[in-house]
């Protein structure tokens, strides 16, 4: 298991703040707070805090070298892509040093949703960066569609209505927010192009809250986000079509949240969380259709087009003349010969393939669905100077995803023809979830050794969906003694990939009687992974201006299940001589183990921390790939 040793010396000035002492290991960022900060997305609000390093114009974000694990109402979050606006949120919390049980990772950052008001409040804020081009154009006026642009730039429209649910009635309240977006972008990516992406999405949030008993608080949040973009259009006249290149893509995700808070004693709270989670996405790179979304059996195994595509490839060398057989580049018997290629008059590259030059046949078409699960109970008891934290938590999740891709054009009587007619394509299929036609399919439904020989896949071939488990216990207690503040806990995490491994991943198919398929003997049943990690944190205040500390933390990571997850006929072709990072079964969980050693001086509106901090990874998700023998 490879590992990465990072460390970290940090020097912090922080102006304004409270004395205390996780204001740099925990920095809080409330409603008002985000108010003043002309930000809109949680990304670039998350990289104004410090310790936080965004990629500019990149939703990544790193904390002190790591990824840090996310929450949203106190569950975890990830595998959807919910785009979240500041104004549906009331707290975001980043721990930089994560010494605590109940959360993930050696980082964690902790969103939770903004609260409906005591009086009945209407907010619209309509915004654009005001570099349309229309003549005469206002904001209301400017739309997206494939034929009509107007510039650059993008519009935002955020409508938030609240109250309580009863007039006069502060136990119980609500909260709706609406978040609209149109981007647009004409500007070329090179001379002479006409490139250009665009996209609309929207999201409605939701909250309730009630208090039907002095001690019992009940919400409960749903968020949903709908994406329609077009990320590269690339026009081309010459075409006959007009159609270009163009990808495109569809995003709907949802999060549903419950959440229970009960206090039964002075001393003991119970909180209870409960999430429900969905992602789907569909995705089309389209280099000669212009349906998109259809998935029929004709659509999948037959190619049809009009006869400009043969015009333009026998001009480019491919084709010899109609009715004969095609000499190289690009004939039947060489299919995947990429040396010869050329470049349009845009700057474009194409690679002569064995029917037609034009890249623009390339089409696939794809998509995925991802459900979660989940759930979080745990108990709070305060117990002289202890206060205590017991917790148990469950996450189940179902994976589904469909790919096609063409590999070439051919003929049944192995001529070249000049009506399309007459070709059909030769697919490849990366499904699981899914049948061969994109149909959804339950469990039970086995791998049928459908890779087939090198290019061709079993049409026929089903495999279940992945249903990954993930279920944690954690211990933890913070101990105020004198000048001493201590937090001790543990942290058991049991993760079931409930998947396969592969015996030999260099060669995943050589071990069972057909070599070209999956056997029985090339696969075995996924491990399962038990993981201790404990937690610790000293803090020794030496007046009131002085304190030093120290912070130690052992966390596991599961893989990312869409890295794990994919068809053995990705496997395959993924592994033949070469380990893979994403679409690798065997991937084990990342292990971050975490010291900080720090010293705070503490003046009245500023205080002044230094920091020595390391963490070594072990199996560290970007390092997990096959070893190659030399």
């Amino acid at each position: 298991m490879k590992q990465l040793f990072l460390s970290i010396f940090i020097v912090v000035i922080l102006i304004g703040q409270e004395k205390d002492s996780l204001a740099i290991t925990e920095s809080v960022l409330t409603s008002s707070d985000m108010d003043q900060i002309p930000k809109l997305g949680i990304a670039e609000l998350l990289g104004t805090q410090t310790g936080v390093v965004r990629r500019e114009g990149s939703q990544s974000l790193t904390i002190r070298g790591s990824s840090p694990t996310a929450y949203l109402d106190g569950l975890k979050f990830e595998g959807i892509r919910l785009r979240l606006s500041k104004q549906m949120l009331g707290q975001l919390r980043v721990k930089n040093q994560n010494y605590l049980s109940n959360l993930e990772g050696s980082s964690a950052v902790e969103l939770m949703s903004k609260s409906g008001s005591n009086q009945y409040k209407f907010d619209l804020q309509m915004t654009s960066d005001g570099t349309f081009t229309s003549p005469g154009g206002n904001f209301s006026d400017w739309t997206i569609d494939n034929n009509t642009t107007f510039g650059n730039g993008f519009k935002n429209a955020i409508a938030t209505v609240s109250g309580p649910i009863l007039p006069g009635n502060t136990d119980h309240s609500f909260i709706v927010v609406y978040d609209q977006i149109w981007t647009n972008d004409d500007r070329p990516s090179f001379v002479a192009t006409n490139k250009k992406s665009d996209l609309e999405s929207y999201t409605l949030f939701g909250k309730l809250e009630c208090r039907p008993l002095s001690q019992l608080e009940t919400s409960v949040a749903y968020y949903r986000t709908e994406t329609d973009g077009n990320p590269y259009i690339h026009e081309r006249a010459f075409f006959g079509d007009g159609t270009g290149h163009t990808m495109r893509y569809e995003d709907q995700s949802s999060f549903l949240t419950v959440s229970l808070n009960y206090q039964i004693t002075d001393q003991l709270k119970f909180s209870g969380r409960f999430g429900l989670s969905s992602y789907e996405h569909m995705e089309g790179d389209n280099r000669y259709w212009n349906n998109f979304g259809k998935y029929g059996s004709k659509e999948l195994n037959e190619f049809t087009g009009d006869q400009t595509d043969l015009i333009l490839a026998r001009q480019y060398g491919s084709i010899a003349a109609p009715g004969n057989t095609a000499t190289d580049p690009g004939t039947l018997n060489n299919p995947f010969d990429l040396m010869n290629s050329f470049q349009d008059i845009y700057g474009e590259e194409y690679h002569l393939r064995n029917v037609t030059a034009i890249n623009r046949v390339w089409n696939q078409f794809g998509k995925s669905k991802y459900e979660d699960t989940q759930f979080n109970f745990q108990f709070d008891y305060q117990f002289y100077d202890h206060a205590i934290q017991l917790g148990y938590g469950m996450k189940s999740s179902e994976i589904r995803k469909w790919f096609i891709t063409p590999v070439w054009l051919t003929t049944n009587d192995g001529v070249l023809h000049t009506d399309f007619q007459r070709y059909f394509l030769v697919t490849a299929i990366n499904n699981f979830g899914y049948d061969a036609f994109g149909n959804e399919v339950g469990d039970g439904f086995d791998y049928l050794n459908g890779s087939g020989d090198f290019d061709n896949p079993n049409l026929n071939a089903a495999e279940s969906p992945g249903n990954p488990l993930q279920t944690w216990f954690y211990l933890h207690d913070t101990y105020e003694y004198d000048r001493f503040k201590i937090n001790l806990g543990a942290r058991i995490d049991i993760i079931d990939p409930n998947w396969i491994n592969l015996v030999d991943p260099l060669d995943p198919v050589k071990l069972g009687p057909d070599p070209y398929s999956f056997d029985p003997e090339d696969m075995k049943p996924s491990e399962t992974f038990t993981e201790f990690q404990p937690r610790l944190s000293l803090e020794y205040q030496f007046d009131e201006q002085l304190r030093f500390g120290f912070s130690y933390s052992k966390t596991a990571i599961a893989p990312n299940w869409n890295y794990v997850y994919t068809s053995l006929y990705e496997f395959y072709r993924d592994f033949q001589g070469a380990g893979n990072t994403i679409n690798n079964p065997n991937l084990n969980p990342e292990i971050q183990s975490t010291i900080e050693f720090s010293s705070s001086y503490h003046y009245d509106f500023s205080f002044v921390k230094l920091a020595y901090y390391t963490i070594d990874f072990t199996g560290l998700i970007a390092l997990q790939r096959v070893d190659i023998p030399i």
